[in-house]
């Protein structure tokens, strides 16, 4: 006599489907009403007898039935009749030309009484199982494409060389499940070509700026330090916060690296929009050479030019309270001292430090590096 079992079929198959999607054998007993030790035995006897959800779609009740409870050594389904020699027919199967079908046509002329079509495939798919594991492959409609080579070639003679090659056959028997499965969920194409694209996590700098592939794009300031998506594509860069879309810039492979919407730009780096990088050199460079080679530092500096228009305009106006050569010599003595800010020069200028006579540099060079001051810079 089988186990007794304490599930009926159809809470067995709903325990077999809710522990295949994670859920706790604790859990599935509270759901079916019965003890988790209950369950706990029930997967114990699907996994000696190897099965696992989802279940073929031929396999019946009193199979399932036969395979979870039946006693150690009995054999799986009820075998009323005469069987071929399993072994011997997984081998012919293996055969070009060679399906079930003709298997079983043959296995009934020798046994005229013996199982029918169906049965026949389920007992041979049962010894299958019992041979070695395989994986199951679930068809889901535009997932993955299936070819099916019929096993047999044919010879194709070219007709100038007279040379003969091998062409594989292959078998469309797949076309139901197109017609049942692909066809139905098969959509309209979209009206626009598809576009490749690449997604990536970025953090936006403190120049409000993202860096694609050695080019910086702007952001929205309010988004500094935020973490964000950026959608690349071929022509555009797109960057998108917590799902919504905050920048899109045509996307740069040369040229200026930086790309900025003055609309990104806090209103205290806006109303230097309209300087460039070549009018305040040449407004540095009108007052004197030293004022236009500090400008060029704290531009190059910078991780993004535009955030040294500040420093560099202020460090210009100077020039109005102290006058075009105070302000030079100012910047000669900031060179020589690592000063690179605005700060610094109007420091020096407050001070009186542009008229004093440079010290002479005793002992070994420094090099000139801004976080090198010397001590000149204190005095």
């Amino acid at each position: 006599m089988p186990a007794k079992r304490e599930l009926t079929m159809r809470q067995l198959r709903y325990m077999l489907r809710l522990h295949h999607d994670g859920v706790s054998a604790r859990a599935i007993g509270r759901a079916l009403g019965v003890a988790r030790s209950t369950i706990q035995d029930n997967l114990r006897r699907a996994q000696a007898s190897g099965i696992a959800w989802p279940l073929p779609a031929e396999l019946t009740d009193d199979v399932l039935e036969q395979r979870l409870f039946a006693r150690p050594g009995t054999q799986a389904g009820l075998r009323r009749c005469s069987e071929p020699d399993w072994g011997t027919l997984a081998r012919e199967l293996k055969r070009p030309g060679v399906n079930l079908m003709v298997l079983w046509e043959e296995y009934r002329q020798s046994e005229p009484d013996g199982y029918g079509y169906s049965r026949f495939c389920d007992l041979f798919r049962e010894f299958e199982r019992r041979l070695s594991p395989v994986m199951r492959q679930h068809h889901v409609a535009g997932d993955k494409v299936f070819v099916d080579y019929s096993g047999k070639r044919v010879a194709i003679v070219h007709p100038g060389t007279g040379v003969v090659h091998d062409a594989e056959l292959f078998v469309g028997d797949r076309r139901d499940l197109f017609e049942t499965i692909e066809r139905p969920a098969l959509k309209t194409l979209p009206a626009q070509d598809y576009e490749y694209a690449e997604w990536r996590l970025a953090r936006v700098g403190l120049d409000y700026h993202v860096e694609v592939e050695g080019f910086f794009y702007s952001v929205p300031h309010t988004f500094i330090r935020a973490e964000v998506d950026v959608r690349i594509a071929a022509r555009t860069v797109e960057v998108f916060h917590r799902g919504r879309r905050i920048a899109a810039h045509e996307r740069r492979y040369g040229g200026h690296r930086h790309g900025t919407d003055p609309e990104h730009m806090p209103s205290s780096h806006r109303r230097y929009a309209e300087w460039t990088i070549e009018r305040i050199l040449h407004d540095a460079a009108a007052i004197g050479p030293s004022t236009a080679k500090l400008a060029a530092l704290i531009l190059e500096t910078r991780p993004h030019p535009e955030q040294g228009y500040r420093a560099c305009l202020g460090i210009l106006r100077l020039a109005r309270q102290y006058g075009p050569d105070r302000l030079e010599a100012a910047c000669d003595r900031g060179l020589d001292i690592g000063a690179r800010s605005y700060g610094s020069i109007q420091s020096i200028l407050k001070h009186g430090l542009d008229r004093q006579r440079p010290q002479p540099i005793q002992g070994e060079l420094l090099p000139d590096h801004p976080n090198i001051r010397g001590s000149r810079y204190y005095h």
